[in-house]
């Protein structure tokens, strides 16, 4: 019963991993890119005016403003995860040195699919009620808030909270197992680290 259920799982994420999952994900990429009319790079100029130009300049004015290099070290913090660690390294292994120019091509036409999650996120988030200046948004309130789908929203939270310790453990374990590789440093002892790190820093948020 058991296998039977592992192997129906197991033949649906091989399908919707396959074909139809790359087709819909550089196809979005694809359209989204042409509805901007390519700004992403006929403006790189602009865009890099604007972020690494800025880096090391003073926060900006208003309240809850941050210096360039603090947004720029968020952005990369939220941008280098577990796809750049093992992701990297997976397809390399699977599809061979030539799997690198199509990691071009997707992140080039992911572009316009990020920017468009980063717009949907500021444009529909909602401010933290125990915070000043503080701001949460997440799938679910794009969904509640653009889409007024509230019993879906709950739901994709609900989901979001059970399997985001999981996507954690991944992450961990990328970290953990390439430190090991590389280095000898057991993965014990990267956990604890990784575990004191994530204490003191939640512990100086609040």
């Amino acid at each position: 019963m058991v296998d039977s259920i592992l192997n129906i799982l197991s033949a649906i994420s091989d399908f919707l991993w396959g074909t139809p999952m790359t087709i819909a994900l550089v196809g979005t990429g694809l359209y989204l890119t042409i509805k901007f009319k390519f700004r992403y790079i006929t403006k790189i100029k602009f865009h890099f005016k604007n972020t690494y130009g800025k880096m090391f300049k003073g926060e900006g004015e208003g309240e809850g403003s941050v210096s360039g290099f603090a947004a720029a070290c968020t952005a990369m913090a939220n941008t280098i995860g577990v796809g750049n660690i093992g992701g990297v390294a997976t397809a390399i292994t699977m599809g061979g040195p030539g799997a690198i120019f199509w990691m071009w091509i997707s992140g080039l036409l992911g572009m316009s699919t990020k920017a468009c999650e980063i717009i949907l996120g500021q444009r529909y988030r909602v401010k933290y009620e125990k915070s000043m200046d503080e701001y949460i948004c997440d799938r679910s309130f794009v969904m509640k808030n653009a889409l007024g789908f509230k019993k879906g929203a709950v739901v994709l939270a609900i989901f979001v909270f059970i399997f985001g310790p999981w996507t954690n453990a991944v992450q961990t374990e990328s970290v953990t197992s390439s430190l090991h590789l590389a280095f000898g440093i057991p993965p014990v002892v990267s956990v604890i680290f990784i575990g004191i790190n994530l204490f003191c820093n939640n512990s100086w948020r609040a």
